[in-house]
């Protein structure tokens, strides 16, 4: 992926990926009536953080609960198994 900053065009294709995602709902919202790019939305929000020292919508504890929540459902599938997060230790059990 390349990107040399905002272009504020909320349909671009930021990657191969969401051309396999494409009509499964994935990657996609909807903005003001257009079916917009999420990737592509966070990516401009990040640029934008970054650059004119906006805080961002998600913490580093919200990306930090999130991805725990991915792994734990990944990890259930693989192990077929109920998984539970211990918040004494912040580890999976």
């Amino acid at each position: 992926m390349h990107f040399e900053g905002p272009v504020r065009d909320p349909m671009l294709k930021t990657s191969p990926t969401l051309a396999w995602a494409d009509g499964k709902g994935l990657t996609f919202t909807d903005l003001n009536g257009k079916r917009a790019d999420v990737t592509r939305i966070a990516i401009e929000e990040f640029y934008d953080n970054i650059r004119f020292g906006k805080k961002p919508k998600c913490s580093v504890d919200d990306g930090f609960e999130a991805a725990v929540a991915c792994h734990m459902g990944t990890l259930a599938f693989r192990e077929n198994r109920v998984v539970k997060w211990d918040r004494v230790k912040e580890e999976v059990i």
